[in-house]
């Protein structure tokens, strides 16, 4: 399932892998994976049978310059 997602299905679906990368003695797999969203991910991961066959768990990140650390309008800051 893995070999058709990586070379068949992601790249077909708009998803861009970015690296994959194995932990032997874990029997686990990583990779990174450019795509519109985390669904974008799910649905071709399903196509390719890789759920229900696998513990898998997908990881919605976005770059850390991206993220806005203002506090929301009525924020009660610590201690306060």
């Amino acid at each position: 399932p893995w070999d058709r997602f990586l070379a068949e299905l992601a790249p077909a679906n708009g998803l861009t892998v970015q690296g994959s990368w194995i932990n032997r003695p874990a029997h686990e797999s990583f990779t990174l994976v450019e795509a519109p969203s985390a669904h974008a991910i799910d649905d071709v991961l399903i196509e390719a049978g890789v759920i229900g066959r696998t513990h898998t768990r997908v990881l919605s990140v976005i770059a850390t310059e991206d993220v806005d650390v203002t506090q929301p309008t009525g924020a009660v800051g610590v201690g306060a």
